[in-house]
């Protein structure tokens, strides 16, 4: 079923949702990230996209200045936050974003390598709280 629906998408590349038609390159770029959607429909699940096409960095934390922090890369923060919710014991925070790729993610994964905790988590430390103060900006997200 997967590769049949693999080749209808290469044949005619269209958006998941209102089935619409993209143009090849606009499809491979949606579709790569995960989401497969026009500029449209993306538009109305998620009204947090990149101004440039990339994607966000995220920082999350619990409601405790003590706690790790995650940091991710998504497409979408809000549909990212809400799934990070629902499967967190801890109330989660999202305490900075910043544009970017997912290659500017590893980056960033890199430079505070000496904080990892495990995975994608790390411990607040000095030097990447000052970051998230200084590069990045607060969204409220309900």
């Amino acid at each position: 079923m997967v590769t049949s629906i693999k080749k209808s998408l290469s044949k005619n590349p269209h958006c998941l949702t209102c089935r619409r038609n993209l143009p090849r390159n606009q499809f491979r770029k949606l579709y790569s990230i995960g989401r497969g959607l026009c500029e449209s429909c993306a538009t109305k699940k998620d009204s947090l996209k990149s101004l440039n096409g990339d994607g966000f960095i995220y920082f999350i934390q619990a409601n405790d200045p003590n706690h790790l922090i995650k940091i991710g890369y998504t497409a979408t923060i809000k549909t990212r936050l809400n799934a990070l919710r629902t499967s967190s014991p801890v109330n989660l925070e999202l305490i900075g974003v910043k544009e970017g790729s997912f290659k500017d993610e590893k980056d960033i994964h890199e430079k505070f390598n000496h904080a990892l905790s495990h995975g994608e988590w790390y411990y607040p430390v000095s030097e990447l709280v000052e970051f998230i103060q200084l590069e990045t900006r607060v969204l409220a997200i309900p």
